[in-house]
């Protein structure tokens, strides 16, 4: 996976260093309406530059919003079902620079 060195959080305060894809996948598969309604994917440190979320709205809908303001990206995909939510956030980090990777320009 390109993105390496981030971290997953959710609602309810469960926090994974670098998850794979499953724990990527269960994280989404257990969000719920009474507490835990969303999970939010940045790199790790202070400079972080993108990040993405999964929100459940109501009973099986998860809203997947991408941001990386550097690349001038933003992009929200609804799906519902849990495991294509969590396929598409998958693809979308698997895509994030590696801090050794060389910078690329605006708008590329």
């Amino acid at each position: 996976m390109a993105a390496a060195k981030y971290c997953a959080r959710t609602q309810d305060g469960y926090r994974v260093a670098d998850p794979s894809r499953v724990a990527l996948a269960v994280l989404v598969e257990e969000l719920h309406p009474a507490d835990n309604t969303y999970m939010i994917v940045r790199p790790r440190g202070e400079q972080a530059q993108w990040h993405a979320s999964v929100s459940l709205w109501g009973e099986n809908r998860y809203a997947v919003v991408f941001r990386d303001p550097p690349e001038l990206e933003f992009r929200r995909e609804i799906h519902t079902d849990p495991r294509r939510a969590a396929r598409s956030l998958f693809r979308w980090l698997r895509a994030r620079p590696q801090p050794a990777d060389p910078p690329r320009p605006a708008g590329w």
